[in-house]
């Protein structure tokens, strides 16, 4: 529930974030106040609000013990600040984890947006909020600073449960055309600097910086996963609905055959909506191909998505293994057959 700019009640705030009272001081320092959906007028009253607790938010009255007085702002607690309030709204932070090894040469890292605890059961926000971000790679920190980073991806982007892999391998990093191959133990650098964020949706915009050493082994990992992920949506004026995906079965290891290849497409990130799950009823066979053993893969949703979406919105499909390897993907529904 969204609450005006103007004509602000206790009842209205009372019944937006389901509080029994109607004193102001209550309402306000209420833990069922959602800290991230305050949107009040003037920067000042927004900046001593959003994101506080209500421990927090009690220091703005001059008989806390703690009051800490804001510029801009009039002390206490002011119905005000519940102008433009959204109890509903959900905001995020940009999560990175540790580098892990990939593979022989590789090392990966994951990047996401999570919520915070507090704002797990709100309804996920439409249309889906990407967070856009540039990764840059570096070997010597302070290049990040001085324009000597190099760029990776400046058009990377997230949004929630479809997270971002990244993978530097030792053999070819980023910068290997002028500083040559990583070594092992040797120190590299990544950057995630968010832009374009859509307001209140980015708790933190501070680019992120993790540091790795480069992890070799003579042990090469024995890896089957899922690679090369492609979806297909389309919806004609003839009637004609074509929602496909596609993907390769990889491994770097003998494997004859694989089973229980499952895949799924729907109208949501989360597959929470409308969504259709199929898996293959016969194995699938891999064969060699160089160093590897692969296998393509196909999956016809048409029937089904056809009669779920429209041209414009977004669909969202993957691919899985039951070992938990996947991959997956999103696109626009549009309204002209692809070319061969």
């Amino acid at each position: 529930m969204e609450l005006p700019l103007t004509g602000i009640s206790t009842y209205l705030v009372a019944t937006a974030i389901g509080e029994a009272s109607s004193d102001v001081g209550t309402l306000f320092l209420s833990e069922k106040v959602n800290e991230w959906g305050f949107n009040c007028p003037g920067i000042n009253n927004q900046k001593a609000i959003w994101g506080k607790s209500s421990f927090e938010r009690a220091k703005l009255s001059p008989t806390n013990i703690g009051y800490t007085p804001v510029f801009g702002t009039i002390a206490g607690y002011n119905l005000g600040y519940f102008r433009g309030y959204h109890h509903d709204w959900v905001t995020y932070s940009m999560t990175m984890s540790n580098f892990a090894r990939s593979s022989y040469t590789a090392m990966s890292t994951v990047i996401g947006i999570a919520r915070p605890e507090n704002l797990l059961d709100k309804p996920n926000p439409y249309p889906n909020i990407f967070i856009d971000f540039d990764i840059e790679f570096a070997r010597i920190l302070t290049d990040f600073n001085n324009g000597k980073a190099t760029l990776i991806d400046n058009t990377a982007f997230v949004l929630e449960n479809s997270p971002y892999t990244l993978t530097i391998d030792g053999k070819f990093p980023p910068d290997k055309a002028t500083n040559g191959i990583l070594e092992e133990n040797d120190t590299f650098y990544v950057k995630i600097a968010p832009k374009n964020v859509p307001d209140r949706r980015l708790i933190n915009s501070t680019p992120l910086i993790i540091s790795a050493q480069m992890v070799a082994d003579t042990t090469p990992l024995q890896t089957l996963g899922v690679r090369d992920f492609s979806i297909v949506g389309v919806k004609t004026s003839g009637g004609v609905n074509v929602f496909t995906m596609a993907a390769t079965i990889y491994a770097n290891y003998p494997v004859a055959r694989v089973t229980n290849v499952t895949g799924r497409m729907g109208d949501t990130s989360d597959f929470s909506g409308n969504v259709s799950t199929s898996s293959m009823l016969s194995s699938v066979e891999l064969t060699k191909n160089g160093d590897e053993y692969t296998a393509n893969v196909s999956f016809n949703f048409s029937s089904y998505m056809g009669n779920k979406v429209r041209v414009g919105d977004y669909i969202f499909g993957q691919i899985s293994l039951t070992n938990g390897s996947g991959d997956g993907g999103s696109t626009i529904v549009v309204d002209t057959l692809p070319l061969d």
